[in-house]
């Protein structure tokens, strides 16, 4: 399954030996466990973003204040449809184990919810995601993707430092402890 046109999938990510969602044969980390980052169109994969969601509301509940991921869960899928908007699974040798999405907004798209679990962090799977999730706003048509985050999430920051983000001004009143607002052009 190719869950991008080849010409728009993301190059190798920290710790892959190959490209993530050409196939899940030849996406290995390091460790040789194999990774695949695919749009969620299916009920399984809802499931997982569903699952991944409530873990990561219970994980960084502290962090981010009066939502509620658990209610939010619930009606994810509805609100990341395709064209404009999309989620993505990250699928660790046929495990999910992370998620994001990103959202059309007025005249920008929204990285969201942005989640690898515990167990599968250090295998590559979050610059996976995030790469991937640029391909795709690309590929929707968005030129700028800006996210939020907390000062709490520092290898999240990193990360998304890497990926040629920069802060930015807050857009929105984030109900977040500590909340760090990002920004990156296409």
């Amino acid at each position: 399954m190719l869950p991008f046109p080849p010409s728009i999938v993301p190059k190798t990510g920290a710790g892959l030996a190959g490209p993530v969602g050409v196939s899940a044969d030849n996406a290995r980390d390091a460790a040789g466990a194999r990774l695949f980052v695919a749009p969620a169109r299916d009920a399984r994969s809802h499931r997982a973003v569903q699952d991944l969601l409530v873990r990561y509301g219970e994980e960084w509940y502290d962090e981010l204040g009066a939502q509620d991921l658990c209610a939010e869960a619930q009606w994810t899928v509805e609100e990341y449809a395709p064209p404009a908007s999309d989620l993505l699974v990250a699928w660790l040798d046929g495990e999910a184990v992370g998620c994001v999405g990103f959202r059309a907004d007025d005249g920008f798209c929204e990285m969201k919810r942005m989640y690898v679990v515990p167990e599968a962090r250090g295998h590559g799977v979050g610059r996976a995601l995030a790469e991937a999730v640029l391909v795709a706003a690309r590929a929707a048509g968005h030129t700028t993707m800006r996210l939020d985050t907390t000062e709490g999430m520092d290898v999240a920051r990193r990360l998304y430092t890497a990926l040629g983000f920069e802060e930015r001004t807050p857009y929105y009143d984030s109900p977040c402890r500590a909340p760090v607002f990002m920004e990156r052009h296409f």
